[in-house]
């Protein structure tokens, strides 16, 4: 419900040009080179001020101020799409949408005027960047906020929450054995896609992962996770996911509370979890992506997801006609994020695999993408996808192989040595036209004889990764990060280059076999069920 104006407003009115200063300036907006020498207001948030490349100014007796610096200073979300030059700032389930130069906005998807015609406007002092400048109180007001105007200055401050969010439930809040009185902190958020309307986050946490308050709001429909006693400690507060019936991910933080909020038409299904240092959230939505003949030749950016695909032996399975260079390779660095793997110690420094798996991967994609094949990445930088999230990915992407990449470790054995290959026996039969075993015994082959390290042989192990993949995986432990030898040769950019040539010309080698199934249908349905009697089994 939003509140009231205060009964101050007509004073603050009547006195805007009485009670202010002014300040000359050049500015410029709509095509137009002007000295503003209007009233220019001081501006405090919660009581401290804040610093603004371009001071609160009046238009149609109303103060216009830039939107992010203020905003985001009181915990919203703001972000801009330069492509309709709209700019949505969103707080505690409320969302106001305006239009630069328009005189309408939408509060909560509701049309309303924006009182005396307000409208946003770009507006840049001469010699600097334009900024998005709003009617404040307009803004304010809708979100809930108190507003005032007082001796020169304007004073916004949080307001109470709004009436639509739902207090804790039992049944949508999650609690974590772990969570309680540490101190903690989102770091980063990542997705992938999961089948064609859904997608998993991975909300990478430092400290202690916080309980879960989780809630759907509709008008417009959305989906929102707050993380109690948590900071925010990420630059970025929106995110254009792109996949059908999901459109945002944004966040915002107020009071200790870091909120999540996922942008839907339509929501079918959620689940909130925590996976080591990370909040997992599924979303599905209404909706479903076109069928595609071939692969993309670039994927979507991951966006993770639970794994809903299958293995099985299917006997005659007829496949697309793609050539090498179409068919898609997808490299996973092992770890990520707050997940840092094993590590060792070399001259002094702590050494992490997260580290280690990146690099190596990122020079298996660039031997691969030199010679022309088709590659992606599940994460090519420092963040964390689920282990369901990558292989989903892969499935998504109607991927030809899939190859995860780590370092091994015995903290107990220090002269422990080798490389070795693993694939998962759920995954090893050969509807693609081989079998993961043969893949994961071209790439070992290719680095025993490049590198020159100990073979310790192709071994069969049901890693969620290669397990969960539909297409031929493989699991490569490239060498042990606790063996000090071997870790140098790791840390070695020309080492690394030689482990990723090897690992390219062993996936090259198993690629000129692999045919894609034209109908994958009945191969999932068999995966799914493999999988299930597996999980039955443990």
């Amino acid at each position: 419900m939003m509140k009231k104006i205060s009964y101050l407003i007509v004073f603050c009115i009547i006195t805007f040009f009485f009670n202010t200063s002014t300040h000359a300036m050049t500015i410029q907006y709509d095509g137009i080179t002007e000295e503003y020498t209007g009233s220019v207001y001081d501006l405090k948030v919660n009581g401290k001020s804040v610093s603004m490349p371009i001071p609160p100014i009046i238009f149609n007796d109303r103060a216009l101020v830039p939107v992010r610096e203020i905003f985001e200073e009181l915990g919203a979300s703001v972000v801009y799409e330069e492509k309709t030059k709209c700019v949505n700032i969103s707080y505690y389930g409320n969302t106001v949408s305006l239009y630069i130069n328009n005189p309408s906005a939408y509060i909560n998807g509701k049309k309303t005027a924006i009182p005396d015609k307000a409208v946003p406007k770009l507006i840049n002092i001469v010699g600097s960047s334009a900024k998005t400048m709003v009617p404040v109180r307009f803004i304010s007001e809708s979100l809930n906020m108190n507003v005032d105007f007082r001796n020169n200055t304007i004073y916004i401050s949080n307001g109470d929450e709004p009436e639509d969010t739902p207090a804790p439930t039992p049944g949508n809040t999650h609690n974590n054995p772990a969570a309680g009185g540490g101190s903690s902190a989102l770091t980063g958020i990542s997705f992938l896609s999961s089948g064609e309307s859904g997608i998993v986050i991975t909300a990478s946490i430092s400290g202690t992962v916080p309980e879960t308050n989780s809630f759907a709001l509709s008008n417009p429909t959305r989906f929102v996770i707050d993380l109690s006693e948590c900071k925010m400690n990420t630059p970025q507060t929106s995110y254009d996911v792109g996949v059908s019936g999901i459109s945002k991910i944004r966040i915002g933080h107020e009071n200790n509370r870091t909120r999540i909020v996922v942008d839907a038409e339509k929501i079918s299904d959620t689940k909130v979890y925590t996976e080591n240092n990370a909040v997992i959230i599924e979303v599905s939505a209404s909706g479903a992506l076109p069928s595609e003949t071939a692969p993309p030749s670039k994927p979507a950016l991951p966006s993770s997801g639970e794994n809903n695909t299958s293995s099985a032996s299917i006997e005659k399975i007829p496949h697309a006609e793609y050539s090498n260079s179409q068919k898609l390779i997808v490299i996973d660095a092992g770890h990520g994020g707050s997940d840092g793997g094993a590590q060792g110690s070399l001259d002094g420094k702590t050494v992490l695999e997260k580290d280690l798996t990146l690099s190596i991967s990122k020079k298996v994609r660039d031997t691969l993408s030199a010679k022309g094949y088709n590659v992606a990445m599940t994460r090519d930088s420092d963040e964390y996808p689920t282990l369901n999230a990558r292989s989903e990915f892969a499935n998504a992407s109607n991927a030809a192989v899939f190859v995860s990449v780590h370092i091994n470790s015995v903290e107990s054995a220090p002269t422990a040595s080798g490389t070795e290959v693993y694939y998962s026996s759920i995954n090893n039969e050969d509807s693609y036209g081989v079998k993961s075993s043969y893949l994961a015994k071209c790439i070992l082959d290719e680095l025993i004889k490049n590198l020159g390290s100990k073979n310790r042989g192709v071994k069969q192990a049901n890693h969620v990764v290669t397990r969960t993949s539909l297409m031929p995986a493989a699991l490569v432990e490239v060498g042990f990060i606790s063996n000090t030898d071997e870790l140098a040769n790791m840390c070695n950019e020309t080492y690394q280059q030689k482990t990723a040539d090897s690992i390219a010309a062993g996936i090259v080698k198993a690629l000129e076999k692999i045919a894609i199934p034209e109908n994958r249908t009945e191969l999932e349905q068999q995966r799914a069920a493999d999988l299930n009697e597996w999980e039955k089994s443990q």
